[in-house]
């Protein structure tokens, strides 16, 4: 059992193009954004 290891409930949200934006033939990759919602209750598990 590992006392300094705790289960944290944040979020990631992945934004990506609906229409899947990829140019025909393109071998590029298509940025995709992040947003990180950690857990706000996370400190209250310390």
């Amino acid at each position: 059992v590992f006392s300094d290891v705790s289960l944290e409930f944040g979020t990631v949200l992945v934004y990506t193009c609906r229409n899947s934006c990829w140019k025909s033939g393109s071998t590029v990759p298509v940025e995709e954004f992040l947003v990180v919602q950690p857990d706000p209750d996370q400190k209250l598990f310390k």
